[in-house]
């Protein structure tokens, strides 16, 4: 985590502190610098805005000093006191991403999503390097707009306002900063032990055992469900009287498509706990994983947001599984080949979606015939992956909820979303 220290007229105002929700309103002030002591930072700015309260921390070892002033609290506030125009209104905006020049020549970059910073959208640079931050965030998408100097039009952002850093501090008549102490960074009170720390960590391995215990513990009862239905359906080449049994259809245990992309979509989140980034998100009908690397952070601010991450050996990466069950979607009665694929395929290439569809063979052993007695599938299964760059997955909720039509798995990869699953067909 790094600052930078920026004079304004006569005033000190300081950019890259480390945000963090707050969740407890009669006790905001502890829960701060209760966050304060894990981790192990002396300085914090309190914020209040659209009912989301914030804490950014700060240290005194990165030349920051108590009363300097957070830009980022001070533009937060105008935010959400003048509001903004987008969707052809003004109205106030809780998703938004904020780019401006600052006097020295440096830029200041903001990232607020449900009305909250991102853990590191706070941050000062050059601005090539707010760019970057800049692109990478919007492609994640559901932003309000963007909001920044005039030299950003040209870029295309969506519902972009056109504002400098100082049209977002109040100024009095005469042209001086209208102050507020509640900007000034505070001494955190509390005392940090290194005791504290141990105690966290030591916490921190527990969780992991119980959600390792819990996981092994859902595998093994979804194996014996699992079971239990081949069982109530029959095995593939048993006959009764002579004639072989239908085969189960699989699209029948699968979860709705719409249902595990909501679901997902549900899921989705934690894009930079304790200042690490997202680096990919797969999501299925067993669970989601995220994965994020570390970049300027450490493991202990990860861990006090996510105590459940498992951290790898070179301790800049880090994972997390949760497991979760949806219903099954149903017995579908399938559709012929050209009324569910040539559709779909037309409804995905309008919003120009990359798609490949494969037909999914059956699987029969090198050298051998099926048996005569074996059922044979009433269906032909077809395979698909989509690719949709920056689009998010979740907008093709409506478009994959279809008969005969599985997602199965649905991953982000550092800023681009993908789609896999099965389109089940009748045969003609």
């Amino acid at each position: 985590m790094s600052t930078h220290i920026i004079q304004i007229g006569k005033h000190r105002f300081v950019c890259g502190l480390f945000w963090q929700s707050l969740s407890r309103p009669r006790e905001l002030l502890k829960e701060a610098r209760d966050l304060a002591a894990k981790l192990e930072l002396d300085l914090m700015v309190l914020r209040k805005d659209n009912a989301t309260a914030q804490a950014g921390f700060g240290n005194t070892r990165e030349g920051l000093r108590r009363n300097m002033f957070s830009l980022a609290a001070v533009v937060s506030k105008t935010m959400a006191l003048e509001g903004a125009y987008f969707d052809g209104r003004k109205q106030v905006a809780h998703n938004w991403l904020g780019a401006f020049k600052l006097p020295d020549g440096t830029w200041a970059y903001f990232a607020v999503r449900d009305a909250s910073f991102l853990p590191t959208g706070d941050f000062a640079g050059s601005k090539e390097e707010v760019l970057e931050r800049l692109y990478g965030d919007y492609g994640l998408g559901g932003w309000n707009l963007v909001v920044g100097d005039a030299e950003l039009e040209s870029y295309g952002f969506h519902n972009f306002n056109q504002k400098t850093i100082e049209d977002l501090i109040p100024h009095k008549k005469n042209g001086n900063i209208r102050v507020h102490q509640w900007w000034g960074l505070k001494p955190v009170s509390a005392h940090i032990s290194q005791m504290k720390l141990v105690l966290s960590i030591l916490g921190s391995i527990s969780l992991l055992v119980v959600a390792y215990l819990l996981i092994q513990h859902y595998q093994q009862a979804r194996i014996e469900r699992m079971r239990t239905i081949a069982a109530d359906q029959g095995v593939a080449g048993s006959s009764v009287q002579g004639k072989p049994l239908p085969l189960p259809h699989p699209w029948k245990f699968a979860p709705a498509s719409d249902e595990l992309l909501k679901k997902c979509r549900h899921e989705f989140g934690k894009l930079n706990p304790g200042g690490w980034v997202l680096e990919e998100y797969n999501c299925s009908q067993d669970g989601v994983q995220f994965s994020w690397l570390r970049q300027d952070s450490v493991i202990a601010f990860l861990l006090a947001q996510e105590p459940s991450a498992s951290i790898d050996s070179s301790g800049n990466k880090a994972s997390l599984r949760k497991a979760f069950s949806l219903n099954a979607g149903g017995d579908d009665s399938l559709l012929e080949y050209r009324k569910i694929v040539e559709p779909l395929l037309s409804d995905l290439q309008l919003i120009r979606v990359a798609t490949r569809i494969s037909r999914v063979l059956p699987v029969i052993p090198e050298g051998k015939a099926p048996p005569p007695e074996q059922a044979r599938p009433e269906w032909d299964t077809y395979s698909f992956q989509l690719s949709m760059d920056s689009m998010p997955a979740f907008e093709l909720e409506e478009i994959l909820q279809r008969r005969g039509v599985r997602v199965s798995k649905l991953t982000y990869r550092t800023g681009n979303w993908s789609i896999e699953g099965n389109i089940y067909v009748a045969l003609q």
